[in-house]
């Protein structure tokens, strides 16, 4: 994947004659950040546009929304006034990307991942909605050469829950040989970084870790369970068999909560209940719930958008997750596995500044699609399947799907009328 450049480094629209950047990108086209009042109710749109927008949570008196947007070309933190609304305003400014904030219970300090020192590692920041500061007055806390992810504090302010690969080395997949897989575990830190414990130790990976109120019990996800065998859903990479699990603080009395079968990510403790994110189809999601014990499965959110990363705070009883926005435009990718939307991925193309490069700059072209690109070495054309549950079509059109030219037609083949082939080229 390409770097991009940072806030502090716009990213500029492309000239003629640069060199390209060309590549396959799994992305949507838009998620946007939403805001539901209470569970269940229709949300609120709170973010609006093309580009990808996620990772929302709730500061502690409910009036900010901090989240991650790609709207600059790569990502970093953002904040708006969910009261007042207003425009997001960048909250952290670098050249390297942010994500996965979480604020402290007392609303004074924001803790994130970036990997400015070269791979993903946890900063902490004084959070002040009202500015933005410079990665540079952050401090990093795991100082790790391995990856560190999805902080959280405990409720008392002095420690921080995360998930890292610090202790697991990457492994071949069973069945990708291009794959590496990797693994993952709970750890808890000071707020200084220092004390570090490590909370689980099982096989794959273990994440997104959230505090019950009194800080006695953690929630989090994990595939600890997940069966090797061929992958069941036409998405090979959700396969994921992901459930909620439980554990006290200390990491002992590790026990699953959500039933089985039920895919699970992204756990918030709201009023007395897990809600967690889950599929319904191998591509849709919603927001659902249980009990603290896993009992009483219910359905939160309603209606076709799919969710994810739901985030609840208890002042408001409100609830922020990322959501797929209604779009009509016609996809020129795998429609019914990445969603509608336009071939070249939105906000670009954009010319990144590389001054080690005669030219100074390269344009970067993210095409949307699962398998089965071939872009023209000189002009921005591209051969491309385009599947559907009918079959599979090859065409020639311009990078943002334009000027479709349809070459030929092979029924009953595609990801999605059947997966046991597809077309290459």
């Amino acid at each position: 994947m390409a770097i991009l450049s940072g806030a502090g480094t716009q990213a500029r629209r492309p000239r003629s004659g640069l060199p390209r950047v060309v590549w396959q990108t799994l992305r949507p086209t838009s998620w946007n950040i939403y805001y539901f009042h209470s569970l269940p109710s229709a949300p609120r749109q709170l973010t609006d546009g093309a580009g990808l927008d996620y990772d929302a949570v709730l500061s502690p008196d409910g009036r900010w929304v901090v989240f991650t947007s790609e709207r600059s070309g790569q990502p970093h933190l953002y904040v708006l006034d969910a009261l007042a609304g207003g425009a997001p305003r960048l909250l952290v400014d670098s050249s390297c990307m942010e994500d996965q904030a979480a604020i402290s219970a007392d609303g004074r300090q924001i803790a994130f991942m970036s990997d400015c020192s070269g791979n993903a590692e946890i900063y902490l920041l004084p959070f002040d909605p009202s500015a933005t500061q410079p990665l540079s007055k952050a401090r990093n806390l795991t100082h790790s050469r391995a990856g560190n992810f999805r902080p959280t504090f405990s409720p008392d302010g002095t420690r921080i829950v995360f998930s890292s690969d610090r202790d697991k080395s990457a492994a071949g997949h069973a069945f990708f040989s291009f794959a590496r897989q990797r693994e993952g575990d709970l750890y808890a830190m000071d707020l200084d970084g220092s004390n570090l414990q490590r909370l689980t130790n099982t096989a794959n990976w273990n994440g997104s870790p959230t505090f019950t109120p009194d800080g006695k019990s953690i929630y989090f996800y994990s595939n600890r369970d997940l069966k090797v065998g061929p992958p069941q859903s036409p998405i090979l990479a959700q396969d994921g068999g992901c459930e909620i699990w439980a554990m006290n603080a200390d990491g002992s009395n590790q026990r699953r909560i959500t039933p089985v079968g039920v895919e699970a990510l992204s756990p918030t403790v709201a009023n007395g209940r897990i809600v967690f994110a889950t599929r319904s189809t191998y591509k849709d999601w919603n927001l659902s719930s249980v009990a603290l014990d896993g009992s009483d499965l219910r359905r939160e959110s309603h209606g076709d958008t799919s969710f994810w990363n739901p985030h609840f705070n208890a002042s408001t009883q409100a609830l922020v997750a990322h959501g797929l926005p209604p779009i009509a435009e016609q996809s020129q990718a795998v429609e019914a596995v990445l969603g509608p939307g336009p071939l070249l991925a939105p906000h670009f193309p954009i010319e990144l500044p590389m001054p080690d490069l005669p030219e100074g700059a390269v344009m970067l072209y993210p095409l949307r699609h699962t398998t089965g690109l071939c872009p023209h070495p000189h002009r921005n054309e591209v051969l491309t399947t385009i599947e559907d549950e009918e079959g599979s079509r090859l065409v020639h059109a311009n990078f943002d799907g334009s000027h479709q030219e349809d070459l030929f037609f092979v029924p009953g083949i595609g990801i999605v009328a059947s997966i046991e082939g597809r077309v290459r080229i």
